[in-house]
């Protein structure tokens, strides 16, 4: 003798499981999808302050700087380290150059007198004929 089987009135569509199983793939996904998104946004909060740290130790390091840089600290430094002290007489070279003009050897460009107009004016150290030496000897090669 067997038991009746218990069939139900109500059957279940393939369709409607399958329609199940989809949403219910879709909510994990979007869990993870959401899990994600936090682990990103935790590394960019992280990120965003290792960038803010540095951003001011990089202030730091160039205010530091400026002050080792400062004439101040670098006259006190070369005075009490050193024992430099400033000079009291400088001498300057002057090299008469054609046509009355004279050529001031010193740093870079100097205030030279220009005798022939009376006028101050930017010279090089070294007198134009040097130049045009200097430039007849590159045209030869």
């Amino acid at each position: 003798m067997s038991l009746p089987r218990h069939e139900s009135p109500h059957r279940i569509s393939p369709s409607c499981l399958f329609a199940v199983m989809v949403m219910a793939f879709f909510a994990v996904f979007l869990g993870g999808v959401r899990l994600y998104s936090l682990y990103l946004e935790y590394r960019l909060s992280d990120i965003n302050s290792k960038i803010e740290f540095e951003m001011s130790r990089k202030v730091q390091l160039e205010i530091k700087m400026a002050s080792m840089l400062s004439p101040e600290r670098i006259y006190v430094n070369a005075k009490n380290k050193f024992g430099m002290k400033p000079r009291s007489s400088f001498q300057t070279i002057r090299i008469a150059g054609g046509a009355g003009e004279s050529w001031v050897a010193g740093k870079g460009l100097q205030d030279s007198l220009d005798t022939r107009e009376g006028k101050t004016a930017r010279r090089p150290i070294v007198p134009p004929a040097l130049f045009d030496m200097a430039g007849a000897a590159h045209a030869k090669e």
